[in-house]
């Protein structure tokens, strides 16, 4: 027992004491020194009182029998490797007074299940969870401006992670080596996604990484096994070398437009890529981008690249590259024995909507481009009852007098003519259902990129997208008398409509959902009107 009166608790007070297995600290004490009761193994519980406003670095390290302590609301920070090795704690509150947890504050701390960190706390120190191999989830919260490299690495139980908005950086190898990380939410607020930051987080499935981020580091994704998709935003500028390397499961990836340079076995051993475009910003391929993706059977290479290294495709024993005349990708494959196709521009002489034939082996110089430009009909007509001004498309390609199904992913550009492209959309229309072809506007044309053409519309305004019904306000798949009761209740401000629900509810077309577009339902429920 230490004895009243005694105010503080010097370094390496009682470290080494193995057979030490309770303590007492009276409420005189205001500062544990550091080291203080390093190795102290076999102690199992401690009490700090609340008249202590420090713990020193590595104070309880290597406390293995520690099963659970108490930090009082007196303290401002967790000093460095505070309770690192406590392999015996399973839980720990942390007070809203604490607004730092240092560098490997709670490494190796094994047995920890849950923490809740306050939102009193700016910075989270280097390792400061590092090896807390049965942490299942954790909260980061927006008071976070600061998480330090390898902060959660070999977090192997780690299933969900929730990012606070203010973090503005993912330090190198942050999340490294969680196994278990299944999903992830990176927020708009970071700008850069370090060295290893994601290293083998094999079960992660899915990512999405916001338009704040403009680089992604050495190795950021490599040997996330299971992830199968990512698209790059334009925000990126830099993706360094192996970022995606050894994701062996990842079948597509959308690169960023802004991209000068495929860096260093960026790609390497993605064995289920299939295809890939090349974006017209891309100037070079490193040596081993793509380095053994086996499965990866198309790729576009523009104009704009200047030089390939040669080991860029080693092991790619399916691949065709598709690429323009007069470019020097064209003699790169020559000279390296890939099987290439030539892509080949077609343009519409009336509309002046240009396609690349890209990957599509079926589209060739005996193929024909027809575009017509619909303004009667009755396709016209129910693209009408969405939409006010639209320029409506029927795309297709012919040989022999019959309409191509092409075999692959082409290029189309519609001119965007009197339209505002800050506000244009295009949309891929069938039978009353709208896809979002997400197209981007490039010196006066509308891109996306399609693997089936048909009806395609040009707009400045949002159609009813992908399956949405319209006058289907309570989502259940039937337009009823139960849809205008909504709509009643809605206009009485009894009730709130999702977007989706205002979308659908507007079926008179004036921009307003109230009793009118109701009674317009009512007439459809009762057969007095086949539609909207």
């Amino acid at each position: 027992t230490i004895p009243d009166g005694v105010t503080s608790i010097g370094n390496e007070a009682f470290e080494g004491c193995s057979s030490l297995t309770s303590i007492t600290i009276p409420n005189s004490v205001t500062s544990i020194g550091s080291g203080a009761f390093r190795g102290c193994s076999g102690l199992t519980n401690i009490t700090i009182p609340d008249g202590v406003t420090s713990i020193g670095n590595e104070a309880f390290e290597g406390c293995s029998g520690l099963t659970n302590i108490t930090i009082p609301n007196s303290m401002t920070s967790i000093g460095s490797g505070a309770f690192r090795g406590c392999s015996g704690l399973t839980s720990i509150t942390i007070p809203n007074s604490v607004t730092s947890i240092g560098n490997g504050a709670f490494r190796y701390c094994s047995s920890l299940t849950s923490i809740t960190i306050p939102n009193s706390v700016t910075s989270i120190g280097n390792g400061a969870f590092e090896g807390c191999s049965s942490l299942t989830n954790i909260i980061i919260p927006n008071s976070v401006t600061t998480i330090g490299d390898r902060a959660f690495a070999n977090c192997s139980s780690l299933t969900n992670i929730i990012i606070s908005n203010s973090v503005i950086n993912i330090g190198d190898s942050i999340f490294a080596n969680c196994s278990s990380l299944t999903n992830i939410t990176v927020p708009d607020s970071v700008t850069s996604i370090e060295r290893d930051a994601f290293y083998r987080c094999s079960s992660l499935t899915n990512i999405v990484i916001p338009n704040s981020v403009t680089s992604i580091g050495n190795g950021a994704f490599s040997g996330c096994s299971d992830l199968t998709s990512i698209t790059i935003p334009n925000s990126v500028t830099s993706i360094e070398s192996g970022a995606f390397s050894s994701c062996s499961s990842l079948i597509s990836v959308i690169i960023s437009d802004n991209i000068t340079s495929i860096g260093h076995a960026v790609f390497w051993q993605c064995s289920s890529l299939r295809s890939i475009t090349i974006p017209n910003s891309v100037t070079s391929i490193d040596w081993e981008a793509f380095y053994g993706c086996r499965s990866l059977r198309s790729i576009i290479i523009p104009d704009s690249v200047k030089w390939i290294d040669r080991g860029a495709f080693k092991r790619c024993n399916s691949l065709t590259a598709y690429i323009y005349a007069d470019t020097y990708a064209l003699q790169y494959v020559k000279d390296n024995g890939i099987p290439y196709k030539i892509i080949g521009t077609y343009i519409d002489q009336q509309t002046n909507i240009q396609i690349d034939s890209g990957t599509c082996n079926n589209i060739d110089e005996t193929t024909e481009l027809q575009v017509k430009y619909i303004k009667e009909g009755n396709e016209y007509n129910e693209v009408l009852k969405s939409l006010s001004d639209f320029n409506l498309y029927d795309i297709s390609f012919y040989k022999d007098d019959e309409k191509v199904t092409i075999d692959g992913i082409a290029t189309v550009k519609i001119p965007v003519g009197d339209k505002d492209p800050e506000k244009c959309k295009v949309y891929y229309y069938d039978n009353g259902k709208y896809v979002n072809m997400n197209a981007e506007y490039e010196e006066g044309y509308m891109v996306f990129q399609t693997e089936h053409f048909s009806h395609y519309i040009l707009t400045e305004e949002t159609a009813l997208e992908e399956n949405v019904l319209l006058g289907d306000v309570n989502e259940d798949g039937n337009i009823d008398f139960l849809d205008a009761i909504k709509i009643l209740r809605y206009d009485g401000e009894l009730v709130d409509l999702n977007d989706n629900q205002l979308l659908v509810a507007d079926v008179n077309k004036d921009n307003s959902v109230d009793f009118l577009d109701a009674i317009m339902i009512l007439r459809y429920d009762a057969e007095l009107i086949e539609g909207f």
